[in-house]
């Protein structure tokens, strides 16, 4: 007689089907215990010979690509140590070559001896036998794209329409198909660092979803998400967990991680680049250039020691320009500590404070009301109501030449730039070349007199920066 039970193994894996509203499949403990004793017994030879037999390896590693169907990431877990055996096996055109490993081999074989004798690990969370599909009350939608000045996400949550036969259905590809409930907004200008290591258009891609995931982390723990790119090597990463390259394979190795930490369940898919507007306007216009600017490292840590004062925070940054490991951002941000400096409590920390100038009376609002300790960046302007407050409150204050002024790490695409690439040709009539080369010339001077920031705009003015501390 059959007897119904909630769990069974098939395959050779686990059926559990009460753990969660999905079916998940588990690796066995005896499975478990095999691969353990396995790895114990490869990493001894690897450890103790300057190579082992290919055949050895690659049976191990067979073994360890079992469980693809219920490890996520056991593609990208596995990259280093297969390419041993490729590259052994080619070399010596036979099977009985000896593969000798690299560091990053033998990084890869301790973390698999890690994460087996260590119960807890995200390696044995399981994997929901149905993946993820359009069909559900609810998705959210994280769309993407990068460009060699930054990356831009929205983050969007839609409500599906009801279809005839009472089924709730959404077409991620096309979202206008629901009702759109909400859309955040994140970018970031690559740092300059960033810039020299994300050469490949890919690697620039995928990075973008990464920092998606993480400034969105918040509103995205526990829940199916859609990542949307126009990006195909991106959409297979992700989908994956594996890249064609070794940096690629990191990232995408990092978005499952992350993904494994914040209980999320991700998949992705390709949306075509004339659908994918809004990020890419984020990835290239920054919305407020001029506001952007930041000082220098070396001028920052000046200011810090005339004032005798060291700053704990940076109040008002972002991930191209923050000066201090801790700061606050206007958007989601991957690496900010909070969102709105306005909205964070300012009483226990020694805050710096580089703002744009009209948020001025604010600030200085909130400094007194919490009798916080900061230093301010603010230009001279003896007409501005706030200028006596601001003198008034100040201990001290030293000048800030405007050779420390930094612009913003990125310049702005011209709009017209912009749109051009985004727009269909409906006729075919075309402007003479002269006019047409004009208005490029145009628009991009316009452009790089909106980037460029406010001080360096106006000579003239004196900025300090002014110490205040209520101690």
């Amino acid at each position: 007689m059959l007897e119904p039970v909630q769990r069974l193994t098939f395959l050779g894996f686990e059926i559990d089907t009460m753990c969660s509203s999905e079916p998940m499949l588990f690796v066995p403990p005896a499975k478990q215990a095999a691969l353990l004793k396995a790895t114990k017994s490869l990493s001894r030879a690897a450890t103790s010979n300057s190579s082992i037999p290919a055949r050895r390896l690659a049976r191990w590693v067979g073994l360890a690509a079992s469980l693809t169907r219920a490890i996520i990431p056991v593609r990208a877990l596995l990259r280093n140590l297969q390419g041993a055996i490729s590259t052994a096996v080619a070399s010596h055109g036979s099977w009985t070559a000896r593969a000798t490993l690299g560091t990053a081999a033998m990084d890869e074989l301790a973390w698999w001896l890690g994460a087996l004798k260590n119960s807890k690990s995200a390696l044995w969370v399981g994997r929901p036998i149905k993946l993820p599909t359009a069909r559900s009350t609810a998705h959210l939608v994280v769309t993407t794209d990068a460009s060699e000045f930054g990356y831009g996400a929205t983050l969007q949550s839609w409500t599906p329409k009801t279809a005839a036969n009472d089924e709730t259905t959404l077409n991620t590809e096309t979202p206008d198909d629901g009702e759109q409930v909400s859309t955040q907004r994140a970018q970031a200008a690559w740092p300059p660092r960033w810039k020299m290591d994300l050469v490949s258009s890919n690697e620039r891609e995928l990075t973008a979803v990464l920092l998606a995931l993480q400034s969105f982390r918040t509103q995205l723990r526990g829940k199916t998400i859609c990542v949307r790119s126009d990006n195909s090597t991106t959409v297979a990463a992700v989908q994956r967990v594996t890249g064609g390259s070794t940096r690629l394979n990191n990232l995408a190795l990092r978005i499952a991680n992350l993904a494994s930490s914040e209980t999320m369940t991700i998949w992705a898919i390709h949306v075509p680049g004339v659908k994918n507007k809004e990020a890419d306007l984020l990835s290239r216009q920054f919305a407020t250039p001029k506001y952007e600017w930041s000082l220098t490292k070396s001028a920052f840590a000046a200011i810090q020691d005339k004032l005798r004062l060291t700053c704990s925070v940076d109040r008002f940054a972002a991930l191209h320009n923050h000066l201090l490991p801790r700061y606050n951002s206007r958007l989601p941000d991957p690496a900010a500590e909070a969102q709105n400096a306005l909205a964070q409590s300012w009483s226990s920390e020694s805050n710096f404070v580089n703002a744009p100038f009209r948020l001025l009376p604010q600030i200085l609002s909130k400094i007194k009301s919490e009798r916080a300790t900061a230093i301010v960046i603010a230009p001279m302007w003896p007409g501005a109501h706030w200028m006596t407050q601001l003198a008034e409150m100040s201990s001290a204050s030293v000048p800030v030449p405007m050779t420390a002024v930094r612009p913003a790490a990125t310049a702005a695409t011209p709009w017209s730039a912009t749109l051009a690439r985004w727009s269909k040709t409906t006729t075919t009539t075309t402007a003479p070349a002269t006019t047409t080369a004009a208005a490029t010339r145009a628009a991009a001077a316009a452009a790089r007199a909106a980037a460029t920031p406010e001080p360096l705009r106006n000579p003239g003015w004196q900025l300090r920066a002014w110490k205040i501390c209520f101690a």
